[in-house]
């Protein structure tokens, strides 16, 4: 199924990493949000799991294993193209992730990764959305 112009919604996933109180933030080297910066993750493909799906991502986009812990939000995303015409739709599960060893480095799909301390967070221009669930994880990892 193509990613542009889907017949459905796509199920993608996002993790959530972070060391001390800053999160990992991935700057995007492909559409959608080509250039931004934002939660590293991806697509479930056929026959894997959230959690499956969700480590490949990380292990692809950050380069580290990860172990996949609780849900943090459900979100959707949806891109119009100029005529109006939805030209990508993912419904995204943002969980949190705990790395297991090492230190991360771009991949496939990111140009650049950086630990983000919240009080920079607005300096990335992350979306209000995405801002509520920062800090929705960031008093989840507070509390444990």
């Amino acid at each position: 199924m193509s990613r542009t112009y889907p017949p459905r919604p796509i199920i993608a996933v996002g993790g959530l990493l972070f060391r001390d109180d800053s999160l990992l933030l991935v700057k995007r080297a492909k559409e959608p949000g080509f250039g931004r910066w934002s939660i590293p993750g991806g697509a479930v493909k056929v026959g894997e799991t959230l959690t499956q799906g969700l480590a490949r991502e990380m292990a692809e986009e950050i380069g580290l294993s990860v172990e996949v812990g609780p849900l943090v939000e459900i979100i959707e995303r949806i891109f119009h193209d100029p005529e109006g015409k939805v030209q990508y739709h993912y419904v995204i599960l943002d969980y949190l992730c705990y790395a297991r060893e090492g230190q991360p480095c771009p991949g496939s799909d990111a140009s650049e990764v950086r630990f983000v301390p919240p009080a920079q967070w607005p300096d990335y221009i992350l979306d209000s959305a995405s801002l509520k669930i920062l800090d929705k994880a960031l008093a989840m990892v507070s509390e444990t």
